[in-house]
């Protein structure tokens, strides 16, 4: 190959003898260089390492707006007699609310019409004056506070239960006759279909409420309880009715909507 070059050059550059000889040290050194090189051999460039591209991939979370379907949703509560035999039962309707679910995190209100509570347990007379009782000053007041509330401020998944329900503890804000109490309690839900479910059990006390009627912590105090019955300590214990008050509810969604903010 320095042959076959050296001829070339030659031919070029006779005559100019200083810028021929510059030539030749110039072939004679990169022969030396690059001697070694195998003429034959195929010359594989030397592979680079693939790059590695790291990226944070940030997951914009699916946010679904569900609305209930109030006719197919239910909350029934009961409450009755502390000592007695007497217990009630019957329904109240929603017809407010506002829930969204990111990530399997509930959020939202619910609001629920006092001046639909009804009873369920007793002929249709004897319910009647229990739910005026109910809606009087004696109880709910339901002129004055037409409406109350459960606010979902945050829900902690348990686990998921071999139906594929989430069991849930949900804490919130409970609202009657506009005296908020924080709650807490536990319900099961679907996460995993279009059309929700929901259902589990709300305890209160009503005194938190300031719904005095009766009331087993009102036992003690004669003034309060015994004299305004004008009846014995003992029989006054049958007509005493239970502080805690239970809501059952079953709850179902419209098909909901998804929304990718």
């Amino acid at each position: 190959m320095l042959i076959l070059i050296e001829n070339l050059f030659a031919k070029t550059l006779k005559g100019n003898n200083r810028l021929m000889k510059k030539t030749l040290i110039f072939l004679i050194i990169s022969n030396v260089i690059f001697g070694q090189i195998d003429v034959n051999k195929e010359i594989v460039p030397k592979k680079r390492p693939d790059r590695i591209i790291k990226a944070d991939f940030i997951s914009t979370p699916e946010s679904s707006k569900i609305k209930i379907n109030n006719e197919s949703s239910t909350l029934k509560w009961k409450g009755g007699l502390k000592f007695g035999i007497g217990e009630h039962e019957g329904t109240i309707d929603i017809i407010r609310d506002d829930i969204s679910i990111i990530k399997n995190k509930i959020s939202g209100t619910i609001i629920v019409d006092m001046n639909t509570i009804s009873n369920t347990d007793l002929p249709n007379t004897s319910g009647e004056k229990l739910v005026k009782h109910l809606k009087s000053t004696d109880f709910f007041d339901v002129k004055n506070y037409p409406t109350s509330e459960i606010k979902i401020l945050k829900t902690k998944i348990i686990g998921k239960q071999p139906n594929g329900y989430y069991e849930i503890l949900i804490y919130g804000d409970l609202t009657i006759k506009s005296i908020t109490i924080p709650c807490q309690f536990v319900a099961y839900v679907n996460f995993e279909q279009n059309i929700k479910f929901a259902n589990g059990v709300l305890k209160f006390n009503r005194n938190d409420f300031e719904i005095r009627y009766r009331s087993e912590s009102q036992l003690s105090n004669p003034d309060i309880f015994w004299n305004k019955l004008k009846t014995a300590r003992n029989a006054t214990k049958d007509k005493v009715i239970s502080d805690e008050i239970i809501l059952n509810f079953e709850i179902i969604s419209e098909p909901e909507i998804k929304l990718i903010k």
